[in-house]
């Protein structure tokens, strides 16, 4: 699947992720793991993205994930909580 700079601007993308997908994808790009990757490490609002191309099916996917991600995060967290009161 390919995305140009114009299907964003018809799926009314905002405008800060506009210039940074035209910077970085002038000519659009062909979707990948690794180009998906790519912008998210770009910042670009993958998720918004996907919600309008896909709808409800994302949702329905992308929830357990963030669970388990949320999950995962708070474990960290708690994990260096325990760490700094332990060596103070």
């Amino acid at each position: 699947m390919k995305v140009t700079v114009a299907d964003l601007r018809q799926m009314n993308a905002c405008e800060d992720d506009l210039e940074v997908f035209t910077r970085r994808w002038p000519d659009g790009v062909d979707l990948s793991v690794e180009t998906i990757i790519e912008a998210i490490w770009l910042r670009l609002d993958v998720s918004w993205w996907a919600v309008r191309t896909f709808g409800a099916e994302y949702d329905r996917q992308i929830a357990p994930l963030r669970a388990e991600y949320d999950r995962q995060k708070a474990a960290l967290i708690m994990s260096l909580i325990e760490t700094r009161t332990s060596t103070e």
